[in-house]
Protein backbone atom coordinates (compact mmCIF):
# COMPACT_ATOMS: atom_id res chain seq x y z
CA UNK A 1 0.00 0.00 0.00
CA UNK A 2 1.28 3.59 -0.82
CA UNK A 3 -0.16 5.42 1.81
CA UNK A 4 2.09 2.68 4.45
CA UNK A 5 5.17 2.82 2.45
CA UNK A 6 4.92 6.71 2.00
CA UNK A 7 4.57 6.84 5.99
CA UNK A 8 7.77 4.46 6.61
CA UNK A 9 10.28 6.08 4.54
CA UNK A 10 9.13 9.40 6.00
CA UNK A 11 9.52 8.07 9.36
CA UNK A 12 12.66 6.34 8.61
CA UNK A 13 13.98 9.73 6.46
CA UNK A 14 13.48 11.83 9.84
CA UNK A 15 15.06 9.13 12.30
CA UNK A 16 18.06 9.28 9.27
CA UNK A 17 18.17 13.23 10.11
CA UNK A 18 18.11 13.12 13.70
CA UNK A 19 20.89 10.48 13.88
CA UNK A 20 22.90 13.04 12.44
CA UNK A 21 23.33 15.31 15.02
CA UNK A 22 21.60 13.76 17.92
CA UNK A 23 23.31 10.74 20.25
CA UNK A 24 21.59 7.26 21.21
CA UNK A 25 21.05 6.39 24.53
CA UNK A 26 20.79 3.22 26.43
CA UNK A 27 17.95 1.35 25.24
CA UNK A 28 18.32 2.63 21.47
CA UNK A 29 21.90 1.67 21.26
CA UNK A 30 20.75 -2.06 22.05
CA UNK A 31 18.63 -2.17 19.46
CA UNK A 32 20.25 -0.76 16.56
CA UNK A 33 20.30 -3.99 14.60
CA UNK A 34 16.37 -3.64 14.91
CA UNK A 35 16.46 -0.22 13.13
CA UNK A 36 18.87 -1.86 10.07
CA UNK A 37 16.34 -4.38 9.83
CA UNK A 38 13.45 -2.12 8.89
CA UNK A 39 15.93 0.04 6.83
CA UNK A 40 17.03 -3.17 4.65
CA UNK A 41 13.70 -3.79 4.59
CA UNK A 42 12.46 -1.03 2.71
CA UNK A 43 15.91 -1.12 0.80
CA UNK A 44 14.92 -4.69 -0.79
CA UNK A 45 11.52 -4.33 -0.75
CA UNK A 46 9.85 -0.78 -0.48
CA UNK A 47 12.44 0.71 -2.84
CA UNK A 48 11.97 -1.48 -6.08
CA UNK A 49 7.71 -1.46 -5.52
CA UNK A 50 7.80 2.18 -5.51
CA UNK A 51 11.19 3.29 -7.30
CA UNK A 52 9.06 5.51 -10.17
CA UNK A 53 6.16 6.61 -6.96
CA UNK A 54 7.74 10.41 -5.67
CA UNK A 55 4.89 10.28 -3.35
CA UNK A 56 6.49 7.51 -1.96
CA UNK A 57 9.99 7.79 -2.47
CA UNK A 58 10.64 11.68 -2.33
CA UNK A 59 14.54 11.31 -2.76
CA UNK A 60 14.17 8.51 -5.36
CA UNK A 61 15.16 5.13 -5.60
CA UNK A 62 18.88 5.71 -5.19
CA UNK A 63 18.86 8.82 -2.97
CA UNK A 64 16.23 6.45 -0.57
CA UNK A 65 18.28 3.90 -0.64
CA UNK A 66 21.79 6.19 0.14
CA UNK A 67 20.04 7.78 2.94
CA UNK A 68 19.11 4.48 4.35
CA UNK A 69 22.13 3.04 4.25
CA UNK A 70 24.47 5.68 5.61
CA UNK A 71 21.72 6.04 8.65
CA UNK A 72 21.86 2.01 9.13
CA UNK A 73 25.75 2.48 8.97
CA UNK A 74 25.47 5.47 11.07
CA UNK A 75 23.44 4.06 13.59
CA UNK A 76 25.64 0.90 13.97
CA UNK A 77 28.57 2.93 14.67
CA UNK A 78 26.37 5.30 17.81
CA UNK A 79 25.25 1.91 18.61
CA UNK A 80 25.90 -0.56 21.18
CA UNK A 81 29.43 -2.30 20.67
CA UNK A 82 27.73 -6.02 20.56
CA UNK A 83 31.55 -7.19 19.81
CA UNK A 84 33.22 -5.53 21.90
CA UNK A 85 30.39 -6.73 24.73
CA UNK A 86 30.50 -10.52 23.69
CA UNK A 87 34.56 -10.50 23.34
CA UNK A 88 35.23 -8.82 26.82
CA UNK A 89 36.67 -5.80 24.89
CA UNK A 90 34.45 -2.73 25.49
CA UNK A 91 33.83 -1.02 28.94
CA UNK A 92 30.35 -3.08 28.75
CA UNK A 93 30.63 -6.31 28.89
CA UNK A 94 28.53 -9.72 28.63
CA UNK A 95 27.95 -11.55 32.09
CA UNK A 96 29.62 -14.72 33.06
CA UNK A 97 27.06 -15.01 36.17
CA UNK A 98 23.93 -13.60 37.15
CA UNK A 99 23.45 -10.10 37.30
CA UNK A 100 22.85 -8.36 40.24
CA UNK A 101 19.80 -5.31 39.10
CA UNK A 102 18.12 -4.28 35.56
CA UNK A 103 20.10 -2.45 33.13
CA UNK A 104 19.96 -1.98 29.01
CA UNK A 105 22.68 -4.22 28.13
CA UNK A 106 21.99 -7.33 30.03
CA UNK A 107 18.59 -7.31 29.45
CA UNK A 108 17.64 -10.02 28.28
CA UNK A 109 15.43 -9.13 25.26
CA UNK A 110 17.84 -6.26 24.23
CA UNK A 111 20.11 -9.13 24.01
CA UNK A 112 17.74 -11.24 21.91
CA UNK A 113 16.84 -8.46 19.90
CA UNK A 114 20.22 -6.73 19.26
CA UNK A 115 23.39 -9.54 19.44
CA UNK A 116 21.27 -12.22 17.98
CA UNK A 117 20.58 -9.87 14.87
CA UNK A 118 23.91 -8.05 15.08
CA UNK A 119 25.95 -10.32 13.04
CA UNK A 120 23.63 -10.74 10.47
CA UNK A 121 23.03 -6.85 9.96
CA UNK A 122 26.40 -6.26 9.57
CA UNK A 123 27.01 -8.95 7.02
CA UNK A 124 24.31 -6.72 5.03
CA UNK A 125 25.92 -3.98 5.95
CA UNK A 126 29.29 -4.66 4.66
CA UNK A 127 31.26 -6.94 7.00
CA UNK A 128 32.55 -10.24 5.32
CA UNK A 129 30.58 -13.64 5.77
CA UNK A 130 33.57 -15.32 7.63
CA UNK A 131 33.31 -12.14 10.08
CA UNK A 132 29.62 -12.52 10.60
CA UNK A 133 29.82 -16.15 11.20
CA UNK A 134 32.53 -15.86 13.77
CA UNK A 135 30.53 -13.28 15.34
CA UNK A 136 27.23 -15.64 15.98
CA UNK A 137 29.13 -18.02 16.82
CA UNK A 138 30.91 -16.12 19.58
CA UNK A 139 27.63 -15.06 20.43
CA UNK A 140 25.65 -18.15 20.54
CA UNK A 141 29.14 -19.61 22.75
CA UNK A 142 28.18 -17.02 25.14
CA UNK A 143 24.99 -17.39 25.71
CA UNK A 144 25.15 -20.97 25.94
CA UNK A 145 27.80 -21.30 27.99
CA UNK A 146 26.95 -18.54 30.78
CA UNK A 147 23.10 -17.91 29.84
CA UNK A 148 22.36 -21.21 28.27
CA UNK A 149 19.31 -23.94 30.10
CA UNK A 150 19.57 -27.46 29.63
CA UNK A 151 16.91 -27.32 26.60
CA UNK A 152 19.72 -25.65 24.40
CA UNK A 153 17.89 -22.51 24.77
CA UNK A 154 18.56 -19.43 26.24
CA UNK A 155 16.13 -18.26 29.03
CA UNK A 156 16.44 -14.23 30.13
CA UNK A 157 13.17 -11.75 31.51
CA UNK A 158 14.66 -8.11 32.47
CA UNK A 159 18.11 -9.32 33.22
CA UNK A 160 20.69 -12.31 32.55
CA UNK A 161 20.54 -14.44 35.58
CA UNK A 162 23.03 -17.35 34.90
CA UNK A 163 22.66 -20.58 33.15
CA UNK A 164 20.63 -22.49 36.49
CA UNK A 165 17.61 -23.85 35.03
CA UNK A 166 14.60 -21.50 36.29
CA UNK A 167 17.12 -18.82 37.44
CA UNK A 168 16.06 -16.64 34.43
CA UNK A 169 12.17 -17.03 34.00
CA UNK A 170 10.10 -14.03 35.37
CA UNK A 171 9.28 -14.16 38.93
Amino acid sequence: RPAVAAAVVAHLTAEARLLESDPVYKWAATRWPTFVQVCLYVVDHVVPQFAGARAVLPLGAAGTTKLLMGASRLFRAKGMDWRGYYNGSSAVRFPTGPVAGWNTHDHGVNNAEGALAWPAMDRRLGAAQGEADAAMTLVLSRLDEYQGQPNALFCADEAERGAESGVSTPR
